[in-house]
Order: C-alpha cells, then structure tokens, then sequence
C-alpha cells in the first residue's frame, strides 16, 4: 500500500485499514446474501404450495443470480483484501530472508582514486 496517503507513512495504521476494509467488504456481502437468498426461499416455496393461486406464483429471474453473485464478489474481495494486508511483526524472531535495503541509507564517502601505474617500482623509488 505505497500509493495511499491516507495514513502518511505509517504501516501500522494503514494495515489495519486494509483489515478493516476487508472485513466490511464480507460483512456487506452477507448483508447482500440474506435477503436475496430470503427472497428466492419465499419465491421457491410459493410455487411450490399448492394453496397459492395461481396469479401469485413466480419464479427465480435474473435478478436473484445478479444478487448471488455480487454477494459472492463482495466477500472474495474482502477475503482478498484482508489477506493482502501486511502482518504486524511482534518482534522476536523473524522467518523467511531478509533482505537489506539501501534506498534509504547515505552514501559513504567514496574510495580515493588510485594512481595508475603500470611499473612495480614504488614511485619513490621512480625517479
């Protein structure tokens, strides 16, 4: 998450956005499940009962698939936001390589240059 600038610099703050992101996407998407699936419940069970007229009976439409599957999409995503986050490291021990950065160290002073000599003679020993 190095293009938000919600948190500033903090990753901390920024992971438990992320969390919290993604679980109010699952939480919407089975805010979403319930009354779909309520829905398609009542509208199965009425065309089934045979104390129904006939005028009031329906059937499954595209809506009620719509609304599966947006209620599936949202909790997939959160499921994938919330995994993406960064842990919280809690200090201790560390597993896995890790590797140096230098994009935020100084550069060190630079080496003197050497001369360039092509003899093995000392250059005091030169003249």
């Amino acid at each position: 998450m190095k293009c938000t600038t919600c948190a500033g610099d903090d990753r901390h703050a920024k992971a438990g956005i992320a969390l919290s992101g993604g679980v109010l996407f699952i939480l919407t998407g089975l805010c979403v499940l319930v009354p779909v699936s309520w829905t398609a419940n009542t509208v199965v069970q009425d065309f089934y009962n045979p104390n129904v007229p006939l005028q009031h009976k329906r059937e499954l439409g595209q809506a009620i698939y719509l609304g599966w599957a947006a209620a599936v999409i949202l909790m997939i995503s959160g499921a994938v936001l919330s995994s993406t986050c960064p842990h919280i490291e809690r200090g201790g021990y560390r597993r896995g390589y890790i590797g140096r950065s230098f994009a935020n160290t100084r550069p060190s002073a630079p080496d003197p240059p050497k001369p360039i000599t092509t003899s093995t003679l000392p250059l005091k020993e030169y003249v």
